[in-house]
């Protein structure tokens, strides 16, 4: 999409009142595998607002830095980053980090810090 390579994914789309609920949701991009669930809904006033929970692994917190174009500080045997609501305005692929809300538990293991 625009150049960019997002990756194999698979999803349930499930007509909703407000917009479609996104089912087993699957797939991998960059150095991540993603599992969860979530939706794009009508928020009102042509306003549109997306949300997940789920899962995202790796086993490399260094391989995922690189695959986002930064330098690695972190490498590790395991990585799972829980996610809780996460929601952001606009449908799915207008992720932006500064405007998302959610809760997100990380759990690094043997993680150590690369120089």
């Amino acid at each position: 999409v625009g150049g960019e390579d997002y990756g194999s994914w698979s999803v349930e789309t499930v007509p909703a009142a407000d917009g479609v609920q996104l089912r087993e949701v699957a797939g991998t991009w960059r150095a991540l595998t993603i599992r969860g669930e979530g939706a794009w809904v009508q928020a009102g006033n042509n306003v549109t607002r997306s949300r997940f929970s789920g899962e995202l692994r790796s086993d490399d917190m260094a391989r995922v830095a690189v695959a986002f174009g930064l330098e690695p500080q972190l490498a590790s045997a395991t990585a799972l980053a829980k996610v809780e609501s996460l929601s952001w305005p606009g449908n799915p692929l207008a992720f932006d980090t500064l405007r998302a809300e959610g809760k997100l538990t990380l759990d690094i293991r043997d993680g150590r810090f690369v120089t």
